[in-house]
């Protein structure tokens, strides 16, 4: 089987989908993971969160603890002072290093078929600043942003909106997954009780963390992230509007908003719409598989 070539960029730790997204990559023979990249604040407790789930699939990739801080002269003072707010099972002691992971992101760059961002886009900023050769296009696909809920700063670009502007203007072709998808998909209870069930090695390791956070911050689980896979492997199961996706970074109340301006030939696609409870049940079904 011909497979896809992945590299992941995450800032695993902040909600549970990222652990979702990593656990489904994981579960698909179509995907081959190729390397992790951690964002924001404590990015080597994020890469050892990666590697909790990656050691129980037994994968073996490289992981690179990533930029702690944000390019932003605006930063959100929640965004840089809060922490991963559950943990790996394991501490492995590993010292974070920006140049490797800006490396191992390069290198995904001009090698992966494919790089997910379920964070904010610092990394992916930095490394089209420090290389801005965007002639080679792997497909890119980002848990970011908002159109259809007016005047809201979606998380990720709302912590470093001046990385995701040098990402929207860079010339990279994108497909985006806004915040209102990760709303439609969000978990039922027959779907908690279905991965509750689930018993392999990687179901562990996730129910261990679902388990951690809902008692930590007692949310529902939405799937913003995971819906990249979906999307990357389905994108026909989503409505798609082309165009020019911007930040807005000057505005004093507008500032992190993103716009769509549609056109057909823009570099950009933003799903404004799903098959809900079809893409909610295929992911459910490779998890539990």
């Amino acid at each position: 089987m011909n497979t896809l070539a992945v590299h992941l960029d995450t800032d695993i730790g902040d909600d549970i989908d990222d652990a979702f997204c990593l656990a489904l990559l994981l579960r698909c023979p179509e995907l081959r993971l190729k390397s992790v990249t951690t964002v924001l604040n404590d990015t080597a407790q994020r890469a050892d969160m990666c590697a909790d789930l990656l050691e129980a699939a037994g994968v073996e990739v490289p992981i690179g603890t990533g930029c702690r801080g944000v390019m932003t002269r605006r930063p959100n003072m929640h965004s840089i002072t809060r922490q991963p707010n559950h943990g790996a099972l394991k501490n492995r002691e590993r010292p974070i290093d920006v140049a490797n992971a800006l490396r191992i992101l390069r290198t995904a760059r001009a090698e992966a078929d494919v790089i997910l961002t379920i964070g904010p886009l610092t990394n992916l900023a930095m490394s089209l600043v420090a290389e801005p050769d965007v002639t080679r296009f792997p497909r890119y696909i980002a848990m970011a942003g908002e159109v259809k809920t007016p005047a809201f700063g979606e998380w990720n670009i709302r912590v470093d909106p001046e990385a995701a502007e040098i990402v929207c203007t860079s010339g990279v072709a994108i497909d985006f997954i806004p915040w209102r998808i990760g709303i439609d998909t969000k978990l039922t209870p027959a779907d908690e009780a279905r991965l509750n069930a689930g018993t392999s090695p990687l179901m562990n390791v996730l129910n261990a963390f679902r388990r951690e956070f809902a008692i930590k911050d007692g949310k529902k689980e939405e799937m913003f992230d995971p819906m990249t896979v979906v999307a990357l492997l389905h994108p026909e199961w989503f409505t798609w509007d082309r165009g020019t996706l911007h930040v807005e970074t000057a505005g004093q109340h507008a500032y992190s908003q993103t716009i769509l301006q549609r056109n057909d030939t823009g570099p950009h696609r933003v799903a404004v719409a799903v098959d809900a409870d079809r893409a909610r049940q295929w992911m459910i079904d490779r998890l539990t598989a």
